[in-house]
Order: C-alpha cells, then sequence, then structure tokens
C-alpha cells in the first residue's frame, strides 16, 4: 500500500490563527441565535443528541507560532470547566497527546457549555490531522475512507500536500466521504490569500471565513473538475480568525441536524444511514448546507463596511454569491424559520399541491436528472406579497464520486450541471438566473413585485446529458438582509 510522505505534507499544513472570540458583541446576538433561544424558549435547540469531530493539527511548542508539526500538542483540555459532562472519545492512534491551546479555543465554540450553540452535545470524536488523512481518508493507498460516525465534523486547519495530484486525491476521498456517510464536514480557509486547497476546494463541504472578509478567497487550480475560481468560503462569521469562525458554522448545523431530527414534521422522508441510525431529508447535508447559505445575512457589517454585499461587480460570482463573502453571514434564526417551513415538493413530484409553496420551506429531491425516468424540471410555484417582498433561495447538491471496483478506491469526480431561475409568470419573462457550470450551488435573491405570480424552476444546465441524481433547494421570502 503506498503513503504519501507524511513528514514532508505535514511541514505544508497550518492552523487558522488563535482562537480568541467575537470581535464586538456576543457572536450569538449578532447571528440570531440569542432570538431564537427566546422565541423558542425551553425548545430551542442546543445540539443535543448530536455527535460532533473535531480534527485538529498538532502545535509547535514555540509561543505565538501556529505552524502545523508533524507531532505535538494537538487536543483539547478535556478538563476544562467548560467541557463538564462531555464525553471525549480519542479516535486516531495519534493517542491523547498534549494540550493544545487552539483545539481549547476551538472546542468552546465548537461544543463548549457556556461558548457554543451546540452547548448541550456530549459525544466528542478527537482525530489529529496527520492520523485522520492516514487512517480516515487513507490517503495512498487504495483502500476506501473509514465510517465515521459523527454527524459533524470541523476542520479548524488548512494546508496542501505539495502536489497536485494527493491534494486531488484528498479532495475526492472527502467528497466520497460526505457522500457514504451523509455528515457535514465544516471547514475553514486561511487567514490570509491564497488558500491552500486542503480542505476548502472540495465539493460537498462547507467553507468558512470571516465576516470582516481577511481571508483567503477563490479555489486553487488542482485538476480538470477541482478548478480555480470556484466561490470560497461559501459563508462567514463575526469572529477575528477563520479557526473561530469555523466551529461557530459547525455548531449553528449541529443545532439545524438537531431540529431536523427531533422534529419529524419538518421532513418527508428519511434515509438509513451506515451506522444504523434514520437520517430525516432536514438533515441531510445537501440541506444543510442549503439551509445555511439561503438562511445567510447579506446585510452586516464587513471589512469593507455595512451592507457592501455584492455591490462591487467583479465580487458577483457566477453562481450568485459574493466572492469574498460567499452567501453572506451565517444566520441561524433564518436558516431555522427556512427548516421548521418544512419539506415541500416539486409541481412534478407532488401533483396535489401542484408545486405550491410557502414563504418558508426546503425541498429534496434525490431522483432528479431525467434518467431513470425521473423528471429533468422542477417548478415551485408562489405569489409575491407586500409582507414578503424579498425571495432568496440556494440550490445545493454534491459532486459524486464514482469508483470501478467496489474493491480498490479510484475516485472519479462528475460533477453534473444545475441552473436555477426564477420567472415572473404574470409577465412571462425570467427575472433571475444562477447559471454555474463549475460550481455545486446556485443562488438567486431578488425583490419582488406584489401580486405577482411567480415560479423558481430547477432544471440541469444546458447540453447536460440525462443523469439521476439529487439536490436541495432552500428558500426565504422575508424583509431581506
Amino acid at each position: 500500500m503506498r503513503r504519501p510522505r507524511l513528514k514532508a505534507l505535514a511541514a505544508v499544513l497550518s492552523l487558522l490563527g488563535g482562537v480568541h472570540g467575537a470581535p464586538a458583541a456576543d457572536y450569538r446576538e449578532v447571528i440570531g441565535y440569542r432570538l431564537l433561544e427566546k422565541v423558542l424558549a425551553i425548545r430551542a435547540p442546543d445540539g443535543a443528541g448530536i455527535r460532533i469531530a473535531q480534527v485538529e493539527a498538532p502545535l509547535l511548542s514555540r509561543p505565538g507560532l501556529w505552524q502545523f508539526a508533524a507531532a505535538g500538542a494537538w487536543r483539547p483540555d478535556v478538563d476544562d470547566g467548560d467541557f463538564e459532562g462531555k464525553r471525549f472519545h480519542f479516535v486516531t492512534s495519534i493517542g491523547e497527546g498534549g494540550i493544545s491551546g487552539h483545539a481549547t479555543g476551538v472546542g468552546r465554540l465548537l461544543y463548549g457549555a457556556s461558548s457554543s450553540m451546540a452547548s448541550a452535545a456530549t459525544d466528542i470524536d478527537l482525530y489529529g490531522a496527520t492520523d485522520w488523512m492516514r487512517d480516515v481518508l487513507r490517503t495512498g493507498s487504495t483502500f476506501f475512507p473509514a465510517q465515521m460516525n459523527a454527524r459533524v465534523v470541523n476542520h479548524s486547519w488548512v494546508g496542501s500536500t505539495g502536489s497536485p495530484v494527493y491534494d486531488s486525491e484528498m479532495l475526492r476521498r472527502l467528497d466520497w466521504s460526505i457522500n457514504a456517510d451523509r455528515n457535514l464536514h465544516v471547514v475553514g480557509v486561511g487567514n490570509g490569500s491564497p488558500s491552500p486547497p486542503l480542505l476548502g476546494n472540495a465539493f460537498n463541504v462547507i467553507s468558512v471565513g470571516r465576516s470582516d472578509g481577511r481571508h483567503g478567497s477563490g479555489t486553487a487550480e488542482i485538476d480538470s473538475v477541482y478548478r480555480e475560481g470556484r466561490t470560497m468560503p461559501l459563508l462567514v462569521a463575526p469572529m477575528d480568525t477563520t479557526s473561530a469562525a469555523t466551529p461557530v458554522v459547525a455548531a449553528a448545523a449541529a443545532v439545524l441536524v438537531q431540529t431536523a431530527q427531533r422534529w419529524a414534521a419538518f421532513s418527508r422522508n428519511t434515509v438509513r444511514t451506515l451506522d444504523g441510525g434514520a437520517l430525516p431529508d432536514g438533515a441531510r447535508p445537501e440541506v444543510v448546507k442549503a439551509l445555511l447559505m439561503a438562511g445567510a445575512s447579506r446585510e452586516f457589517q464587513s471589512g469593507h463596511g455595512a451592507s457592501d454585499y455584492r455591490r462591487e461587480l467583479d465580487r458577483r460570482s457566477a453562481n450568485g454569491l459574493d466572492r469574498i463573502y460567499g452567501a453572506g453571514q451565517v444566520n441561524v434564526l433564518n436558516s431555522y424559520a427556512i427548516l421548521s417551513g418544512g419539506e415541500q415538493r416539486s409541481a412534478e413530484d407532488d401533483r396535489r399541491r401542484r408545486g405550491d409553496i410557502k414563504p418558508y420551506g426546503y425541498d429534496f429531491d434525490d431522483e432528479f436528472g431525467g434518467a431513470a425516468g425521473s423528471n429533468e424540471v422542477a417548478n415551485y410555484y408562489f405569489r409575491a406579497d407586500r409582507r414578503h417582498p424579498w425571495l432568496t433561495a440556494t440550490l445545493a447538491w454534491n459532486v459524486r464520486i464514482s469508483t470501478d471496483s467496489a474493491a480498490a478506491f479510484a475516485g472519479e469526480p462528475e460533477l453534473v450541471d444545475l441552473d436555477l431561475e426564477l420567472f415572473d409568470d404574470t409577465e412571462a419573462r425570467r427575472v433571475a438566473v444562477s447559471a454555474s457550470w463549475a460550481e455545486n450551488t446556485e443562488t438567486i435573491r431578488l425583490e419582488l413585485a406584489p401580486g405577482h405570480d411567480y415560479r423558481v424552476v430547477v432544471r440541469p444546465g444546458d447540453g447536460e446529458e440525462a443523469f439521476l441524481w439529487r439536490y436541495a433547494l432552500a428558500w426565504r421570502r422575508d424583509t431581506g438582509g
């Protein structure tokens, strides 16, 4: 079994700066979680029952130096007061190792009792980054990646092997793993530019930056599929390092997964996971990504000032995002509202309702694309009103990693092309479109005309051959922001 040169690889991985906290007010107030707590009271989601994984890189011992080392302190302080009642599981063979202040700070934001939105999460899987790449992704071998049982996985580190071949292999293995395990990997981007390709260049992850915009943006050129210039990060959070921003978004994901698992009425179907559990549609990784992106705030205090989202033409990506801020600043209140609106099917999949959708909601279509008798277009209808003047909608789907053999991993990425459109049926014209052929998300945001009939349309991109795959669509109609 061939192995990558892990010693050389380790020299180019690094942590994403120290973990301090929000630069101003309590970040939970800024991103809508405190208001959600007030609205829901004792029913407010807090991550209870959600298994979380934290992947951390070891630190060099010199103070102030955040460079990744081949060995050294990497684990959170399990005796920290914020971790009382947590059950830590050391998964990889690196063992418990030394205590890392970086890992402890990330852990507080990810699952800490007083510092995190997912404060009630109790089972925490801990991985050293080198062992995770070797023993879970199994990079450099012919073996398939190992199973991960955590629903949400946090990576507050970046890096590169120095080889596009190995970088590409790691990204393919991670994307395959997400499809197989149906979990969410939330990954940080570098605090400076350019950001290394690991792990933000993967398609199926949620990449995270800072609300002040001081992070690397845009993917690097790895190969013909993992190409340069795709939108990265997808979300930002109001923290002063990407190491801190990443667990904020991961905790938000855990809150949404818990909500979907607690309230069966929010989902129409469930799927059996590899660990024997039942995963509702609202907790699938594609759906949670769409919920977070559609719910993100476009008006927030950024490094350029307030409310400057997509104002500059060169910041407008082909898939409807901002090249620096992605979908915007995570907003748990908005994303919860979308999820609680429930799963609502297209006209093609639910002829009784004829595709009529409410102001908040989502859909997960696991048989789309025109092949094998599946529908090749999906229509969602609504009438605009003065109380809900803005539409924000995000379409998300995973890249598929195909393998020719069940015995040896040789994954080839297959990215289907989907477009998202909005039609004003009252005026019989298309009023918005998101149609990037290189991305796996599309987003539209538009102010609506009250009293007009509209139609959201999902369709394959021009020239796309028939396929059979799945997508998630999330939307909100509100006052904007």
